[in-house]
């Protein structure tokens, strides 16, 4: 099972311990189906009891697999579908309404007349043709993961790119240089060179 890591009378208690490979490390006592529990000796735990983050329609927390502290992530399915956007200097996020022309926004085909942003979408020219041309190129439900499923949401298609795992997109991960924000300049509904920054 896997059990939200609530820390012991609400305050997060640890005891230093040694791991079975002699390295020094901590132990945490957990709430588990009110019951205490403490978790296996780790030197480098994954999460603290009672750390989340709730991003609206995704987050995570820590959890308890029965041994070990372990980071949960979770989504809610269908409310993070729009692919992500980029505010630049506290510009207001606003929407145009529908244009006569359409976009894939899915990736899936489905070329649909839609609000469209004010402020650019975060984008990746994923198969190098110059053009911004669907959802598969957009950092939401859209895009297509490294195994092959779509993403859940943009922040998990962004996670894929982040290389060196510091949690954060940066000139020392390969694909930041290939990262380009699109504003439709024209309405046309497609992302040409010209509109990519």
């Amino acid at each position: 099972g896997l059990w939200r890591a609530t820390p012991c009378g609400g305050e997060v208690t640890e005891v230093e311990c040694q791991t079975s490979d002699g390295e020094e490390g901590v132990s945490f006592c957990l709430q588990v189906s009110g019951e205490e529990a403490w978790t296996a000796c780790t030197v480098d735990p994954a999460c603290l009891p009672g750390e989340s983050s709730d991003n609206g329609c995704f987050g995570t927390y820590c959890a308890y697999d029965g041994q070990h502290l372990v980071e949960h992530a979770w989504a809610v399915e269908g409310e993070c579908g729009t692919p992500l956007v980029v505010v630049l200097d506290g510009e207001p996020l606003g929407y145009e309404p529908v244009s006569g022309a359409d976009f894939d926004l899915t990736g899936r085909g489905d070329c649909l007349g839609t609000d469209w942003p004010t402020v650019p979408w975060l984008a990746l020219d994923r198969d190098g043709d110059g053009v911004i041309s669907g959802g598969r190129e957009l950092f939401g439900e859209g895009w297509i993961m490294a195994s092959g499923t779509d993403a859940s949401h943009g922040f998990e298609a962004l996670i894929e790119l982040d290389a060196d795992r510091d949690g954060m997109i940066t000139a020392a991960d390969p694909a930041f240089a290939e990262l380009v924000l699109w504003s439709d300049l024209d309405g046309d509904r497609r992302g040409a060179l010209r509109e990519l920054t």
